[in-house]
């Protein structure tokens, strides 16, 4: 029994261990792809530039209601976060429901002019403090939050465009 612990200790103690695994890089375009394709559900598709990466997609059913979310972190820093959160909206009281699911405990701390529409600002409390800007953008709810500075919230805000799949483009002659 003795040898087999040893035996076991050894192979564990030369096991390399990473300090810290790190998220595969995901594809967004094909997530909007699939919603797209598999709902009809518009998406609005934001430009994210280096060095922030693309690390979590996905369909959502939040408050009954299909969406689509989209992660990105910074580099190696991966305590900074950013998120695109969306769905159609619907009615008052689903819309409300929906904005209350993607802001949690955040509270409305105004709002703020992006790209000529307004965007109603929502602060958590605590440590650290999530920033979410929420809109309706032609009757697609979307919330765009993370744990970064405003101002790169506000640019990607400012960067939305609808998405039109590759295979969906009009044929050239």
């Amino acid at each position: 029994m003795l040898i087999v612990l040893a035996v076991v200790f050894a192979w564990l103690s030369l096991m390399p261990r990473p300090a810290r695994i790190e998220r595969p890089t995901v594809d967004v375009a094909a997530s909007a792809d699939y919603l797209l394709s598999s709902t009809g559900v518009r998406v609005l598709m934001p430009t994210v530039d280096p060095p922030w990466r693309p690390t979590s997609v996905r369909t959502t059913d939040d408050a009954g209601m299909p969406g689509w979310h989209a992660g990105w972190t910074q580099g190696d820093d991966e305590t900074a976060y950013l998120g695109v959160e969306q769905a159609p909206s619907r009615d008052q009281t689903s819309d409300a429901n929906w904005l209350a699911a993607q802001i949690g405990s955040g509270r409305n701390t105004g709002s703020r002019q992006i790209a000529g529409r307004d965007w109603r600002v929502y602060q958590s409390t605590g440590d650290p403090v999530r920033t979410s800007l929420a809109a309706d953008v032609d009757g697609t709810l979307v919330v765009v939050d993370g744990l970064t500075d405003p101002d790169t919230l506000a640019t990607v805000a400012a960067s939305l465009r609808p998405y039109q799949s590759a295979g969906s483009a009009a044929p050239t002659s």
